[in-house]
């Protein structure tokens, strides 16, 4: 698809590639320039994956939860 400008001029396609975990901080820290939450809300310290407080590994752990219990009979 393509974005398109108020104006109708088209909007450069910026791609990158990115890690899992790349992903996971760069969405964390945009929430903070958004205005909806402060740094320490996704993580704390320098590793996402050790790291024990905040909504980025508490979305981890529901997420890791949720794929180990999908296949199991209620």
């Amino acid at each position: 698809g393509r974005n398109l400008d108020a104006d109708g001029s088209v909007r450069t396609l910026h791609s990158r590639t990115l890690t899992f975990d790349q992903a996971i901080e760069e969405n964390s820290i945009s929430r903070v320039y958004l205005g909806v939450h402060w740094k320490f809300d996704g993580f704390t310290g320098n590793n996402i994956r050790t790291s024990n407080i905040g909504g980025v590994p508490a979305g981890l752990k529901i997420a890791q939860e949720t794929v180990a219990n999908q296949f199991k009979k209620i």
